[in-house]
């Protein structure tokens, strides 16, 4: 079950299998062999995940000393874990070094930076409806024992994953805030001091959004599924749209039938203006037209 999982790229399941396996007895090194088989080759995998690796094929080897395989996949996991420490702090390296050039730039001019998008671009959702709908695809083949449709399926799941998938992700998902222990270990003093400049990592976190949606279509894209995760998705923002344009009008429809509060302030407002015009044209009054306070508008005393 294991190895069809991660044949699958279910890495996630297959290592759920082992913890099973490994929790009913713990006497198994073939075991904890394949749960760091599935955190070496999970392209997911973070520092951590490795170093968890890392002790599993150590335990099977404590179990068996002269296994060659257990020998030759602890090699394999600490070169694929600094090969990524090496990819990962360049890349980080890359991206404050844009985002510096970017600043320097806006600065001469004297351009606003722009807030961070929130809503998710539209290229990411279609790249992850295709994603989600390979995982469909793989377990609905699976089910129908359907070996040779599995196969092909995830032969082209592995291709759009590794030239379109993964690189676009890789951006888009880049956190500069947080960074791994392990990876900022490595990292040049300059860099780290960087890193914790506000203004840069706002930068960042907008570049690595643009990197990512100029790497849409780039790599290998099955043009069905692109077809199909794209109507979908329109089908869905215009289905956003409408329901958004129905509450604008409920709500304006609402405040057309309670005007109740409007008017109150207007009548307060109303009554608050008349006061201080009556206080005015008293004063007025007094000053150029009545005179002495005992006379009265004809300028005759009381009495007269």
């Amino acid at each position: 079950m294991t190895c069809a999982y991660m044949k699958l790229n279910h890495f996630h399941l297959a290592v759920q299998a082992c913890d099973e396996i490994i929790r009913l007895t713990d006497l198994s090194a073939e075991s904890f062999f394949r749960r760091s088989q599935a955190r070496t080759y999970n392209l997911r995998s973070t520092y951590s995940d490795f170093n968890l690796a890392e002790a599993d094929i150590k335990t099977a080897l404590e179990k068996k000393p002269e296994e060659k395989k257990y020998q030759n996949h602890l090699e394999i996991l600490r070169k694929r874990k600094e090969e990524k420490l090496e990819e990962d702090k360049k890349f980080v390296e890359k991206m404050v070094e844009y985002a510096k050039r970017s600043l320097e730039l806006k600065k001469q001019k004297e351009i606003a930076m722009n807030a961070t998008l929130l809503e998710t671009p539209r290229e990411i959702k279609i790249m992850r409806l295709i994603k989600k709908k390979y995982a469909d695809c793989m377990e609905f083949f699976r089910d129908t024992d359907d070996n040779k449709q599995v196969l092909l399926t995830v032969n082209e799941f592995n291709k759009f994953s590794k030239t379109s998938y993964q690189k676009m992700m890789k951006y888009y998902k880049f956190n500069p805030s947080n960074l791994e222990p392990q990876l900022l270990k490595v990292l040049p003093e300059e860099i780290r001091e960087l890193l914790k400049d506000e203004a840069i990592v706002q930068e960042i976190n907008n570049l690595k959004v643009k990197e990512a949606l100029m790497l849409f279509g780039e790599g290998f894209i099955n043009f069905d599924l692109f077809k199909y995760a794209t109507e979908l998705i329109f089908k869905e923002e215009k289905k956003k749209k409408k329901a958004l344009e129905k509450k604008q009008k409920e709500m304006t429809r609402a405040k057309d039938k309670n005007p109740s509060v409007s008017y109150t302030k207007m009548a307060i407002y109303g009554f608050l203006v008349s006061i201080v015009i009556y206080v005015a044209w008293n004063w007025v009054m007094h000053k150029f037209f009545w005179g002495d306070k005992d006379e009265n508008m004809f300028g005759r005393k009381p009495g007269f």
